[in-house]
């Protein structure tokens, strides 16, 4: 895998949750079909967590982090970087989107937990095509 081939691949796929937040939208499928909301919200976990993988791990940016090289460096990171996103997220919808409403607060939580959910398949996603090593990060680097 390739950086420029990764890079590449998630700008695609961030177009393509544009592209369906987009027909969503116009098509009033949020309001239509209730599960909606929850593909999208997994589709944005996933490309937020394959998203920080690039940023902590491919990129250069990670030199200047000294991030940590344990074995579950990269689930943590990818994690908080997701948890963190969902969080802003919820807070923008909850400021300016949507006033509070019935079932407010389940639909935060499962927009959460969806989220969480996305970013635990990119985890095992890149675990299974780079093969990280229990011992450290580098050999990401080695293998790109």
């Amino acid at each position: 895998m390739q950086k420029k081939k990764f890079l590449i691949g998630i700008t695609i796929f961030i177009w393509v949750i544009f592209l369906f937040d987009f027909i969503a939208q116009v098509y009033f499928l949020y309001w239509r079909f209730w599960w909606t909301d929850i593909i999208m919200h997994f589709m944005g976990g996933f490309w937020v967590a394959l998203f920080g993988y690039y940023i902590f791990y491919l990129s250069d940016y990670r030199e200047k982090l000294k991030t940590i090289t344990q074995k579950y460096s990269l689930l943590i990171i990818s994690f908080s970087f997701v948890l963190g996103i969902g969080i802003l997220w919820e807070l923008f919808e909850l400021i300016f989107a949507f006033p509070l409403r019935y079932g407010y607060l389940f639909d935060t939580v499962l927009d959460l937990i969806m989220d969480v959910f996305g970013c635990l398949v990119a985890y095992l996603l890149v675990l299974k095509k780079v093969g990280i090593s229990q011992k450290s990060i580098k050999s990401i680097k080695s293998k790109v």
